[in-house]
């Protein structure tokens, strides 16, 4: 009998290799959420420095101010980017649960003819040993046992 030959291993393995590109992009899209968040706390402890510096130069005070509206536009544009990146790591996780859907058709093709292969085997390999014991039998009764 031939060796097991699945006919869309090459499929499978382009699904697979899709899931992969999936996961990956999914985790790129998480990684910029996390640096989003990494950068707008960064920018609350700036914030609560300055406010926790006290000043009497009236100079100094205007550049307080200046960098707190800075600061502030700064985490105007982070929130906004964190808006979007959230909305892409949703994007890629759909994305992500299409592909291993993909992926698990496939595979649920191939346990399936798998399974027909080995019962045909089996089957083979019954009709086979089922002969020998009809022939073995058959010489017995021929030679007289």
């Amino acid at each position: 009998m031939q060796k097991f030959k699945f006919e869309l291993a090459s499929l499978l393995e382009f699904r697979q290799q899709e899931e992969q590109t999936a996961k990956q992009a999914y985790a790129l899209a998480k990684q910029s959420v996390i640096q989003a968040q990494t950068a707008t706390t960064k920018l609350l402890n700036e914030k609560h420095l300055i406010f926790a510096y006290a000043s009497k130069s009236v100079e100094l005070l205007q550049a307080q101010r200046r960098y707190l509206i800075d600061i502030e536009n700064q985490m105007t544009t982070l929130a906004l980017q964190k808006n979007e990146r959230e909305a892409a790591v949703k994007t890629t996780q759909a994305a992500l649960v299409q592909a291993q859907q993909a992926r698990q058709v496939i595979e649920k093709i191939y346990v399936k003819k798998l399974a027909e292969y080995q019962a045909e085997v089996k089957r083979t390999e019954q009709i086979f040993l089922d002969e020998v014991g009809t022939q073995n039998y058959m010489r017995q009764q021929a030679s007289g046992y």
